[in-house]
């Protein structure tokens, strides 16, 4: 599973919740998942009188949660929030796991070939040590596992300078 399947993955258990015709609120896990998954809490930034004001603070005392279990729920749900409101052009990181080669002579790691799946990288670990544990001359080897991890970050909106054709040429 991809980290930008996330979402999706929220949104469909938040809709398996709410389009089911179960109590979420009769037992105390079930009511834990609605607080993080959908929220008890109103989440509407206007108000009417379908908002439900309360709701979290009556579950918690149906179910014996204390103004810690609350809090943490609440942050929880912020979470999940968060994670549904990312804006679409976010990318998530993305990682690459390498078998590094300290250069003795050099005195710096030297990059091996990348692997998008850590378990190969570990596979050619563990060959290239079991192969080739010592160099030519008989001074052992040293090699690492590394994880390398890009991260995206979308910058504050700017738009095209005056001008700019949208094929990039100048007018």
């Amino acid at each position: 599973m991809a980290i930008n399947e996330l979402p999706t993955i929220l949104e469909g258990l938040a809709r398996l919740l709410t389009t089911s015709s179960r109590d979420w609120g009769e037992y105390a896990p079930d009511a834990w998942l609605y607080a993080v998954l959908v929220g008890w809490d109103c989440e509407e930034t206007e108000h009417s009188e379908a908002c439900v004001h309360g709701a979290l603070e009556e579950q918690a005392a149906r179910h014996g949660w204390d103004a810690l279990t609350v809090a943490k729920a609440r942050r929880y749900r912020d979470a999940v929030r968060a994670v549904l409101d990312a804006p679409a052009q976010h990318r998530p990181a993305v990682s690459r796991w390498r078998v590094e080669t300290l250069d003795n002579l050099a005195g710096e790691w030297a990059p091996g070939t990348g692997w998008p799946v850590r378990g190969a990288a570990v596979e050619r670990f563990e060959a290239l040590n079991a192969q080739a544990p010592r160099w030519k001359d008989g001074t052992p080897v040293t090699r690492r596992l590394v994880r390398e991890t890009t991260t995206y970050t979308v910058e504050a909106e700017t738009g095209p300078a005056a001008g700019a054709r949208q094929d990039g040429a100048q007018p």
